[in-house]
């Protein structure tokens, strides 16, 4: 196989689709409890829904970044498929 500066590029924008995505989900889980301790009930209920909504919305890009790695990589098997040679057939002599 040769090696392409453009197959390798996909790769690396793959993986770092992947490391993005992994980042967010860990982000997701680690997400602490709103202290509310100094706020008063409106605002706690804003932190709340602030804290809550920016969970969601990191776990909807985490989802996009990972179907965009696995197209990637859909792309690049694709292309490897079609860099292989296809022998044509021989004809008997018998």
């Amino acid at each position: 196989m040769k090696p392409s500066v453009g197959r390798a590029a996909l790769l690396g924008l793959g993986l770092g689709l992947v490391g993005g995505a992994l980042f967010l989900v860990v982000m997701v889980f680690r997400t602490d409890a709103v202290d509310c301790t100094a706020l008063t009930g409106d605002e706690c209920q804003l932190q709340m829904e602030t804290a809550s909504e920016l969970t969601r919305y990191q776990a909807a890009i985490a989802g996009a970044l990972a179907c965009g790695a696995a197209a990637i990589f859909l792309v690049l098997n694709s292309r490897e498929g079609r860099e292989k040679p296809v022998k044509p057939p021989t004809p008997s002599s018998g």
